[in-house]
Formats: structure tokens, sequence, C-alpha cells
């Protein structure tokens, strides 16, 4: 059961990154939203969607609508008597198409997670939680409710399952239930009760990372219980990887905007790889020191023989005393 079920988290893996990949790459021109002529208000907007994203809201005064040209058409609302809030179908390609390579990337982890499962099982199916909840991400930025909805569920399911299999501690059962029901309240908030969607939105994303995170670390070679030991043992390498990762993290940041919830993950899987190609070079080298000849330590045939008639002549001798 066990077994079927990891399985399952790998092909659930391969189906939402591929659905994320595949929203970033639709040409529809849909923001998400239902507003009244200029003068009206705004009736609905999908919770999580482009609109939404862009600050637009129900009940907001709609001050221009041009929706002649499905490709060109803009939405600018009003808030409290001033321009609030505006967007437009070319600034949403924009978004989409700048989400595709992180998207492909989600994709590339989940095949890579499908490769490494015969070897090692539980680095796998963390890669498939990160990977997963990349292309949930990339996928929630399309306009589609349905396809939109079942990609992030679908995550949420892949991390509630992978946590349910841990095999670190009981409390990770725990925490898979937590994950699948924040889940569930993301759905219901999302179609039911939009003013709870942002505080359900905030708190999948969190099991995101922690799901993630935790997996990561149950997979890597490094025992959590031995960390105090682990730092006694820092090398320069490991302070080179620590600079270079809050160096790239910071321009991502600030540089390519990238979310900061990418920006966890993509962390959290960086970690991992150095932690595993660090743990692979170690054992490398141990094997390499214990094929080498040891030097001075040896003794040759001739004198291991004298040795031995030596230790057998001085036994003679003490047997003979005694009698």
């Amino acid at each position: 059961m066990i077994a079927g079920t990891r399985l399952a988290i790998l092909a659930g893996a391969l189906l939402v990154t591929g659905l994320g990949l595949g929203m970033t790459m639709t040409d529809s021109p849909s923001l998400g939203v239902e507003p009244d002529a200029p003068g009206g208000v705004v009736q609905h907007v999908l919770p999580g969607g482009p609109a939404w994203r862009y600050g637009i809201r129900e009940g907001q005064l709609v001050l221009e609508l041009d929706d002649t040209d499905d490709d060109t058409s803009t939405l600018v609302t009003s808030v409290g008597g001033n321009v609030g809030y505006s967007a437009n179908v070319p600034g949403y390609r924009l978004e989409l198409a700048g989400a595709r390579p992180v998207a492909g990337m989600a994709v590339l982890l989940a095949l890579a997670a499908l490769a490494l499962y015969r070897w090692r099982w539980p680095l796998a199916i963390a890669l498939s939680v990160v990977a997963a909840a990349i292309g949930a991400e990339a996928a929630l930025l399309a306009s589609d409710p349905l396809l939109t909805s079942a990609a992030a569920v679908t995550a949420s399911a892949i991390a509630a399952a992978a946590l349910a299999t841990a095999r670190w501690h009981r409390g990770m059962v725990l925490l898979g239930a937590i994950t699948g029901a924040i889940g569930v309240a993301w759905v219901v908030a999302r179609f039911a009760a939009p003013s709870a969607f942002e505080p359900a939105d905030i708190a999948r994303r969190a099991t995101y990372v922690t799901a993630g995170g935790l997996l990561l670390l149950t997979a890597v070679p490094l025992d959590p219980r031995r960390w105090l030991e682990a730092r006694r043992s820092v090398s320069v390498y490991d302070v080179l990887f620590a600079a270079g990762l809050i160096t790239a993290v910071i321009l991502l940041w600030r540089v390519v905007e990238v979310s900061p919830v990418v920006l966890l993950v993509l962390g959290a899987v960086a970690v991992a790889v150095y932690a595993v190609v660090r743990g692979l070079a170690g054992r490398l080298l141990d094997r390499l020191a214990s094929r080498r000849p040891a030097s001075g330590h040896g003794s040759s045939p001739s004198r291991r023989s004298g040795s031995a008639w030596r230790a057998t002549s001085t036994t003679s001798r003490s047997s003979a005393s005694r009698g």
C-alpha cells in the first residue's frame, strides 16, 4: 500500500507540473473578473486569479473598461473615489511568459524524482513534493477556476500523502492530515468564502514549504539528530555554498523579482542537492583512502614468521620453567 502511495505521488507530481507548464503557455485573454460598464461595480473576481493579484475586488467602482479587443482589454477600478487598481491582458501575458522557465524547471524536477525513485526513494518523494508545489504555483497564474484549483488541491494531497508515509517521526502523519485539511479549506474559501481566501492561501503555501523542507531533511544523508556534530565539521566549501546561496537569493528577489515562496522552495532544493553531493563525495574519498596501501605499517612474511617463532619459543620456555 505504501509503495502504491509513493508511485501515486510521483505520478501526481508529473501531472501537476505538466498542468502548470501548460497553463503558463495558454493564450486565454481572461482576467478572471466580471465588471459592469463604467460607472458600475465589479460583480465577481476569481480569488487568486489575474485580476485578484492586481488588487481588484468585488464592489469596486469601474472607472474604465476597454473590452473591444480581447488581446488589449483593460480594466481600471476606483476605491474611495480615487483611482485604485488596473489590470490588462498584455501585462497578464507577460506574467505567464515569465513563469514558464520556473514551470519547466518543475517538470524537470518531477522527471528527476521519477528517475531517482528506484535508488533513493526518500529523495524522490521529497523532490516530487517540491516539484508539485512549484507546478501548482505556476498553474494558479492562469484564470481557469477548475484546472487551477485541481492543480493546487493535487499538490496539497501529494504533500499530505508524502508526510503521512514518511519514515522519520509519527508526528509527520498529523502534519500530513493538517496539510490535507488546509488544502480542502483553500478550495472552500476560493469558491464559497472569498473573504477567507488570502489567509487560506498563505497557509497553503506554508504547508508546501514545510512539507518540502522536512522531507528533504529526511532524504539527505545527514541524521537530523546529529546537527551539533555536523556543525563542528563545517568546511570552507560549506561556507562558500552558504555565501553563494544567500547572494543568489538576494539577486533573484531584488533584481529578477522572483516570488519569496518560489525562492524558499528553490533554496530548500539547493540545500538538499548540496548535502547529497557532499555526502557522496565524502563516501568516495573514504573509499579511495581505504584502498590506498598503508606504508610503514606492514611487515614482510619473513618478519612475521620470525616473530611467530620467537613468541612460540618464549611460550615453551615459560611452560618448562613452571613445570
